[in-house]
């Protein structure tokens, strides 16, 4: 957290630093409360990030905001502004986030592999010979004789 200016209310941010995409939480200090009915949080570079938290009864607050994925590496500024609906509200004293380095990166690699054709065999069975066996003779009989 960057130390406060003179006279004016300080809030917490962690991490300190981190790669693109790194999510930041940021919170008020006992004492240093909010009237309005809102906070906003940007963050400051060459983008800009905005988040808007909530005021709990008591003028407490927290909230999460995301380093922007394309960040480059550098400072950046972590503003927060207690809007206190009709006046123009105040301003927190800004903390400092530092990119480190780049959002890591995923790859994904496909890979073909070519089907090899399988080999199939075929078995041809020849049917078995059929044997006839020559008709015998027909056998006549001859008609009994009385006798």
């Amino acid at each position: 957290m960057a130390p406060a200016s003179a006279g004016r209310f300080t809030f917490d941010s962690s991490p300190d630093s981190g790669p693109p995409g790194t999510v930041v939480s940021v919170s008020s200090i006992e004492g240093n409360l909010c009237d309005g009915p809102d906070v906003v949080i940007q963050i400051v570079n060459e983008t800009t990030s905005l988040v808007q938290v909530t005021l709990e009864s008591d003028g407490s607050w927290e909230g999460h905001v995301t380093i922007p994925s394309d960040a480059a590496p550098g400072e950046y500024e972590i503003d927060a502004h207690c809007d206190e609906g009709d006046d123009d509200g105040f301003d927190y004293a800004p903390n400092t986030f530092t990119v480190t380095g780049s959002a890591p990166t995923t790859t994904t690699t496909t890979t073909t592999v070519p089907v090899q054709p399988q080999a199939t065999t075929t078995t041809t069975v020849a049917p078995a010979p059929v044997v006839v066996a020559p008709a015998a003779a027909p056998v006549v009989a001859e008609p009994a004789t009385a006798g």
